[in-house]
């Protein structure tokens, strides 16, 4: 249908008699929808588009989203049409940013670097996206544009820009989640993600991405270790030495384990574990580790040829703990750890996802734990 057939006489009179922003909406939409270059002669095209650049320029924004919500998806729309409403502000722009082939790669990078959030999300939702603006969008833009990007199957995303976007956000977990839950996730991603995430989305890329073997079974061990380590919590001293003799017994009695409770703040196990590790009994295991003054805490790590990073971070741990006042609830036992990670990552230097105390474990642990 035509725009003159489409815009009636009774359109234009109410045009003329009340030109508020309602009826200048309606009309823009109508002239939007009606805009079709297989159906509008020479001269009728013609109308349509100065009606259309005239309202471009209405102040009110209803009008000109009325515009961009019937022209975004338009495969006839000129270009200069397309970008100018790109360039408008974000409510305007969004539709046209999502969903016009018009735009250009070098239109879309030009409005990415306008630094609009919202616009930036836009462009990352838009379809195939191709590597130049992921990687663009990657570098530079905000972290929901971002989110919005990793979450878009339909983007070209190689590992590089996984990469740039893990740089940038090394603890977003809504940048994280969107990576996580692709279809597909290069394995050499997947590895990386890991060290990262929470252990609930460790569990998704254990479930749903492919990991090397090793990587595998060190995700199932994490979670074994820590659900343990949250039973421990209140067990009295006998019902330690039993999980512990049982631990030691199976082979399970590992340093990781070992730092994950003294982390969270569960001393008692620490002096049991590390009792039976030196064979000796827990009183002198407790005056060992509690020998500020002195190297009773070094000795022993020693005697139970434990890492040396593993004497580091079970010093900071109960310096931790001996600071905190607990109160005895596993929220405070979080707390603890999160002074542990705080201060290890200070003292220790150690780079890269502080937050993370299975990374921080992993990596002052030492090999072969």
């Amino acid at each position: 249908m035509s725009a003159s057939r489409h815009l009636s006489d009774t359109d234009v009179q109410a045009l003329l008699h009340d030109p508020s922003p309602d009826v200048r909406a309606t009309t823009a939409a109508k002239t939007a929808r009606s805009f079709c270059a297989s159906t509008l002669s020479p001269a009728e095209r013609t109308l349509a588009l100065e009606i259309i650049r005239l309202m471009m320029r209405d102040a009110e924004v209803q009008v000109r989203q009325a515009l961009t919500d019937n022209l975004a998806s338009n495969p006839d729309v000129p270009r200069d049409v397309a970008r100018a409403l790109a360039a408008d502000v974000a409510s305007v722009a969004i539709p046209i940013l999502e969903t016009s082939r018009m735009l250009t790669d070098d239109d879309l990078l030009e409005v990415l670097r306008g630094g609009i959030a919202a616009k930036q999300a836009a462009i990352a939702r838009r379809q195939n996206i191709s590597e130049r603006v992921a990687r663009e969008i990657a570098a530079e833009a905000a972290p929901e544009a971002v989110a919005a990007l990793l979450a878009n199957e339909s983007a070209i995303l190689t590992d590089a820009v996984f990469g740039i976007a893990l740089d940038r956000f090394p603890a977003d977990e809504a940048v994280h989640h969107a990576m996580a839950f692709r279809a597909r996730l290069p394995a050499v991603v997947a590895e990386r993600l890991v060290s990262l995430v929470s252990a609930a989305l460790r569990e998704h890329l254990l479930a749903h991405h492919a990991l090397p073997d090793d990587m595998a079974t060190d995700l199932l061990l994490q979670a074994r270790e820590r659900a343990m380590v949250e039973m421990t919590w209140g067990a009295s001293h006998d019902e330690l030495m039993a999980l512990v003799e049982r631990l030691y017994s199976n082979n399970r009695l590992t340093p990781t384990i070992i730092l994950r409770a003294l982390c969270t703040g569960d001393e008692d196990f620490f002096e049991c574990a590390m009792a039976r590790l030196a064979n000796i009994p827990v009183e002198n295991s407790h005056r060992l580790i509690h020998d500020w003054g002195g190297s009773g805490l070094q000795k022993i790590v020693e005697h139970c040829r434990l890492p040396h990073d593993f004497l580091a971070m079970a010093r900071i741990a109960l310096e931790v703990s001996r600071d905190l006042e607990h109160d005895g609830t596993a929220t405070d036992r979080w707390r603890v750890a999160r002074m542990v990670i705080e201060r290890v990552a200070t003292s220790l230097d150690a780079a890269a996802n502080t937050e993370n105390l299975d990374y921080l474990i992993d990596k002052l642990a030492g090999p072969g734990t």
